[in-house]
């Protein structure tokens, strides 16, 4: 078997029918397959592919650091982006009075096998995500919207 360098390589595929193995050989990662007689092993030293690490010292503060998480909606309701207002809405204050309605009609939500199967079904009804159908449901998003 020869072998040879290649300075550059612009495609190389090798599927599963190549039986491909990858190893770590003397911090080298080493890929070999074999395609028909050809044996095909390309070599790179592992220096040039993993980052260097060197131990830090982290020092604890004083106090412990409190994160708080505001919610998405948080920030179209601070600046009015709210509902219908926002650009992106696909739903009016109309369309969510239907939804939420039509979830109050326990004859309706007994009609499907599941809660999902009756979001999905809501959800392309209005076209919009089912997500957005469960937000407007449990109330998360068009807060402000009442029946």
């Amino acid at each position: 078997m020869t072998s040879f360098n290649f300075q550059a390589v612009q495609l190389l595929e090798i599927n599963e029918g190549d039986a491909p193995v990858i190893d770590i050989h003397e911090n080298r990662l080493v890929l070999s397959a074999k395609r028909g007689n050809e044996h095909i092993r390309i070599t790179a030293p592992l220096d040039a592919l993993l980052p260097s690490a060197r131990a830090v010292k982290v020092k604890a503060g004083n106090k412990p650091t409190t994160i708080t998480r505001q919610p998405q909606y948080a920030k179209g309701a601070a600046d009015g982006r709210v509902g219908v207002n926002n650009y992106m809405a696909k739903l009016t204050d109309e369309k969510v009075r239907e939804i939420r309605q039509l979830v109050a009609d326990k004859s309706f939500v007994e009609s499907y096998r599941s809660f999902q199967a009756m979001v999905l079904a809501i959800a392309e009804t209005y076209g919009v995500h089912p997500a957005t159908i469960h937000n407007v449901i449990k109330g998360i998003s068009w807060r402000h919207v009442k029946i």
